[in-house]
């Protein structure tokens, strides 16, 4: 072979050296990125439970090199969170673009997960929903690369995190407290976090505050609107108020959030987490008879009385409140002697005086007087003993008698511990302590008190959970707290707890709202 031969071989060895050189750098230079995944399903979940998971993947090819090059085939090993699933295979030829150039490469394929264990696949589903839908996809095979009538296999690697649906933080909000009254202020917190490592997460987040109304339409309260940036694998925590109010029918608030203007989280519909509001409720602290500016239990026909009751509110309270004296007849429905309504707005634990005047008179048909308190949502009635009712002889008595009575002063609950934290709503199997405080009024008083702690059934029967029967010497004015322990539990057939006492002839029983009652959630 000659020399000028040798140097023509030579060039065309080079050049064709070269072709390869600049077929592979423009190959293996191309940026190729993950452009969207779909599985077949919106629950990725379900498709990897099932072992059979269609996976449609379309994949971004961003030319760096000199020239185009064709590829003949392109097949890829699928791994998700390093697990390895099976293979997807381009659908026809395509193209690496020179530079600045884009090409889509679509690759498709049903895949059997039928060799991946159980303890794998549950593995891949733990970390998918703790990473709120976001994957780690690798993708890693060959191109097969035309180069004049040869193929070159050239090698890829794709790794990327993919997020499996609407790219969103996750949320959990919080009241601070379980229960309120109306004018409270209660803070809550709403914990966001973004779950993603491969992510930024940007955005506008809107808190909303909603009445939860049995049968109708829940109502927007408030809205609180918060742009949030968070880094991969970080959480931030947001805290606002809201002023509780009442309304009729009104079980509590609940909130939900919105991300970008889209719901991603509604609040659980038991009570707790959502904030239960009590209704407003009116005490009677004191009622007492007047007559010739002493306390009386009997007066004589035509003596001047006056009914006096002090109330105070639990929670603020504003209502018509209605005030009668009646007379207790035998054997007759009892009759309203004098009635006046009174416009009672309190704040909670403001107190105020009601006061009635009228002239006893003696009636062979009645035993004497009583007191009745009315409003919108529960009434008081005076305890059926005389006294404290009043009775009307043929000599007063203006002083108090030698023998006593008990009034109910105060009630509550405790929690753990008899000196506890008052409570008016617990969690299943928490210790209580019932308190009940008794007064000896219009003397010294002696007889035996028995207090229950009653379970407050729906369309059942109400049952005695805990009783203590204690044998009291109070002298007047005394008190005496009466205390006993149990343990509350919940049931779906029961709304809570109650307290009833029973002396002498007279019976007791806490009001029937919640609270004071105790409810108890699970």
């Amino acid at each position: 072979m000659g020399k000028g031969a040798a140097i023509v071989l030579s060039l065309i060895f080079l050049s064709t050296f070269s072709l390869i050189l600049l077929y592979y750098q423009s190959a293996t230079s191309a940026e190729i990125c993950l452009d969207s995944l779909n599985i077949g399903t919106t629950d990725i979940v379900s498709a990897l439970l099932s072992r059979q998971l269609s996976i449609d993947i379309y994949l971004k090819i961003y030319g760096k090199g000199l020239i185009s090059v064709p590829v003949k085939d392109l097949l890829l090993k699928v791994y998700l969170e390093d697990i390895y699933l099976g293979t997807v295979e381009s659908i026809g030829g395509f193209s690496i673009p020179s530079s600045g150039n884009v090409e889509t490469v679509h690759l498709l394929a049903t895949l059997d997960l039928s060799h991946i264990s159980l303890s794998k696949i549950q593995t891949l589903v733990s970390t998918i929903q703790e990473y709120n839908r976001e994957v780690k996809i690798r993708l890693t095979g060959y191109a097969d690369v035309i180069f004049m009538i040869f193929t070159l296999s050239i090698p890829l690697s794709i790794e990327q995190y993919y997020i499996i649906g609407t790219q969103k933080p996750v949320i959990e909000v919080t009241w601070n407290a379980t229960s309120a009254l109306p004018g409270d202020s209660v803070a809550f917190t709403a914990y966001v976090e973004n779950a993603y490592r491969g992510h930024e997460l940007s955005g506008t987040l809107t808190l909303i505050v909603k009445e939860d109304l049995p049968f109708v339409a829940d109502k927007e309260a408030q809205r609180y609107t918060i742009d949030v940036s968070l880094q991969p694998r970080m959480q931030t925590s947001i805290i606002k108020t809201f002023d509780v109010y009442y309304t009729d029918n009104l079980r509590g608030f609940f909130i939900e959030a919105l991300w970008n203007g889209e719901k991603v989280y509604t609040m659980p519909s038991s009570y707790p987490p959502r904030l239960e509001v009590y209704q407003p409720q009116l005490k009677i602290l004191d009622a007492y008879w007047v007559s010739d500016s002493m306390k009386v239990y009997s007066v004589k026909e035509g003596d001047l009385v006056h009914a006096n009751v002090l109330v105070s509110a639990y929670g603020d309270f504003s209502d018509i409140v209605i005030f009668e004296v009646k007379s207790d007849k035998i054997m007759l429905p009892d009759e309203t002697v004098i009635s006046k309504s009174y416009s009672v707005s309190l704040s909670s634990g403001e107190t105020k005086l009601l006061s009635l005047s009228f002239i006893a008179q003696r009636d062979p048909f009645s035993r004497g007087y009583y007191m009745k308190v009315s409003w919108k949502t529960d009434s008081w009635t005076m305890e059926t003993s005389y006294p404290p009712r009043l009775s009307v002889v043929t000599e007063a008595t203006p002083s108090p008698p030698t023998e006593g009575y008990l009034s109910v002063v105060d009630y509550y609950w405790t929690s753990y511990s008899p000196y506890g934290t008052q409570v008016y709503e617990v969690s299943d199997k928490t210790p209580i302590y019932a308190h009940l405080i008794i007064k000896a009024v219009g003397g010294p008083y002696t007889g035996v008190v028995k207090l229950e702690v009653r379970q407050d059934n729906i369309a059942l029967p109400d049952i005695t959970v805990a009783s203590i029967s204690k044998t009291l010497q109070l002298s007047e004015n005394e008190q005496y707290d009466l205390c006993i322990s149990f343990t509350a539990e919940h049931h779906f057939y029961s709304r809570g707890y109650f307290m009833r006492a029973t002396w002498n002839n007279t019976t007791w029983e806490m009001p029937n709202s919640y609270p004071p009652r105790l409810s108890v959630h699970s």
